[in-house]
């Protein structure tokens, strides 16, 4: 029973903490596979990978957020996680969720479009449109409403938070950036004279910090 109990919670603590940083649609992974006779599934993106487990029951859906799951479910039986290809193996062939297709969404079963709202939901990639958020026209005021953006893509990591740190200039002073363990080695690994707090972050210009995640759940690209 002990047992029984402590997985469980295991598995709600990991639930919340996936979502915290997401949009409360649900979706933890991406299929990438064109053909579908066949129990391996391959992810779009490889990390996404440690967003399962042995036994989850899993739906997919060709829309994010607002549609609806196809019909069918399918239990993840084995994960690779390290692997940068079929990651999953799945208790039947993939064709066992209905129309299934390339890109489809995929969510742990019942939580489509009912997961918690996370950082991703309150501060977009992309400015909202008029579409209510919790009773809340954000259009009203895209930046005090739906938060700041900025495409440093173009750039190294680094290059991107002073880049972002800038944006106090709208009135908004970023004290922390949140990052995925690996972009925050990576900005690390670029600081030539780096200084490394205690708990493990990295002070960069403007006084913001990078706080590394001692977890798996900050997508990658963060």
């Amino acid at each position: 029973m002990t047992t029984e109990i402590d997985g469980v919670m295991r598995s709600v603590g990991d639930s919340i903490s996936r979502n915290l940083y997401r949009d409360g649609s649900g979706a933890i992974g991406r299929i990438n596979n064109s053909s579908f006779s066949t129990t391996a599934l391959d992810l779009v993106t490889d990390m996404d990978s440690l967003n399962f487990e042995v036994g989850m029951v899993l739906q997919v859906s060709g829309t994010k957020s607002g549609g609806s799951v196809r019909t069918g479910t399918l239990t993840v039986n084995a994960v690779n996680r390290g692997s940068a290809s079929n990651q999953l193996t799945m208790s039947g062939n993939l064709s066992g969720w209905s129309s299934v297709a390339q890109n489809d969404y995929l969510y742990q079963s019942g939580d489509y479009d009912g997961a918690l709202t996370g950082l991703e939901g309150w501060l977009p990639a992309t400015a909202p449109s008029s579409t209510a958020f919790f009773g809340q026209d954000r259009t009203a005021d895209i930046t005090r409403l739906s938060g700041q953006r900025y495409d440093g893509s173009s750039g190294t990591i680094l290059e991107a938070l002073i880049e972002g740190a800038a944006l106090k200039n709208q009135g908004h002073y970023p004290a922390m950036d949140i990052a995925n363990n690996v972009n925050c080695r990576e900005t690390q690994k670029g600081q030539s004279a780096a200084k490394l707090e205690r708990e493990g972050s990295t002070t960069i210009p403007q006084g913001s910090r990078i706080k590394r995640s001692e977890a798996h759940c900050i997508p990658l690209g963060w």
